[in-house]
């Protein structure tokens, strides 16, 4: 059994709202930083380039550029969420993003891309499921009518 630890990094910093250059130069900075550390993966904010809060953000933010027909990415991702429940990983992370790459691959879409939307997906996936355990925990709490 191979027995190999990886080093990561967590990258806090400044984040200016309308300044994406500027976050991004500090970005790039700690990353550099990181490496002279040795470290393999670095975690830096969400939306460190503009900000969630900063009017820019509405305007300004750009797309993962993934151009895929709406069929393929239900079928695409239902597929990936089925192989995702084996279980051979925690929470399916690393089965979703392999399969990403193996399914997008067929349409042109990058390795990042496709691990990218795999990621998103799973977000999304993990909020809609807070949602509803917040109702759950709550449940007791709420006038919900019982027919």
């Amino acid at each position: 059994m191979v027995n190999k630890s990886v080093r990561i990094g967590m990258g806090q910093l400044l984040v200016e709202g309308g300044e994406p250059e500027r976050n991004l130069e500090r970005a790039e900075k700690m990353i550099k930083e990181a490496s002279q550390k040795n470290c393999e993966i670095i975690l830096l904010p969400e939306c460190l380039d503009l900000a969630w809060t900063h009017p820019s953000a509405k305007t300004e933010a750009q797309s993962i550029g993934i151009y895929i027909s709406f069929m393929k990415l239900l079928l695409f991702v239902s597929i990936i969420e089925f192989v995702s429940t084996i279980p051979i990983s925690l929470g399916g992370i690393g089965i979703r993003e392999a399969t990403a790459i193996l399914l997008f691959s067929s349409e042109t879409i990058t390795t990042t891309q496709a691990v990218s939307l795999s990621l998103l997906a799973g977000v999304v996936i993990l909020l809609v499921g807070a949602f509803g355990g917040v109702i759950f925990l709550l449940r007791n709490k709420i006038a919900i009518p019982h027919y």
